[in-house]
């Protein structure tokens, strides 16, 4: 678009914006079919929803969804005898108030990362790093969300299940805080002068690491 468009309409940035909503309102539309979490329903008491529901995301009444129902009927009456008379005081007493501030950190740290900075401000950080022409600059931030969507499909469909979620915090915020401090490293002794020089280069390569170790970890 910025290559063939006239910067002097609105159509530079409409079109692209436009092409965004197409797969958001596929999603949208889509998730009126779904049916509530079997789970849910089973909370609810609608038992014989619930196990349709189930069915239904499984594709198969099989025996091995009949026993993830039980699982999930169990699990349901289980937290249904811890959480009964639960007040909001207990949420900040001892093991409760440890996993409400987990889950809260968790979160926190996750914004803190730096990945939403560089997901708005790609195309200005490779113009101060290589200053390249603007069409250069967005092609070079078009990359970068492409590897951020198959790092984390990567994570999602082959790692998640067999590294586990805290094995891969840890490690992705050791190599996310390693790829920051490097960058950090190179700029502070060889700063960024507007040219493609192998430092810069290898500070983009930083960042390009950073996101994809990100969205294996804190992201996916």
């Amino acid at each position: 678009m910025s290559k063939h468009l006239s910067k002097a309409g609105a159509k530079q940035w409409q079109i692209p914006i436009a092409l965004q909503i197409v797969p958001a309102a596929g999603l949208g539309l889509g998730v009126l079919t779904l049916k509530e979490s079997a789970r849910w329903l089973t909370q609810k008491g609608r038992h014989q929803e619930a196990w349709e529901s189930l069915v239904w995301i499984r594709a198969s009444d099989a025996s091995y969804v009949q026993e993830e129902m039980t699982e999930i009927r169990a699990g349901v009456e289980l937290e249904q005898r811890a959480t009964e008379g639960l007040t909001l005081k207990e949420l900040t007493q001892g093991r409760n108030l440890r996993l409400l501030g987990t889950a809260f950190w968790v979160f926190l740290a996750q914004q803190s990362t730096g990945a939403t900075a560089f997901a708005y401000y790609a195309p200005l950080y490779f113009k101060l790093l290589i200053n390249g022409d603007a069409n250069k600059n967005l092609l070079i931030t078009g990359f970068f969300g492409a590897v951020k969507v198959i790092a984390c499909g990567f994570f999602v469909f082959f790692l998640a299940e067999r590294v586990g979620r805290r094995k891969a915090l840890i490690c992705g915020a050791i190599g996310m805080a390693a790829c920051h401090i490097s960058a950090s490293a190179i700029v502070k002794t060889h700063p960024a002068t507007g040219q493609a020089t192998p430092y810069a280069e290898g500070t983009v390569a930083l960042i390009y690491l950073f996101v994809m170790i990100y969205n294996m970890s804190w992201g996916g």
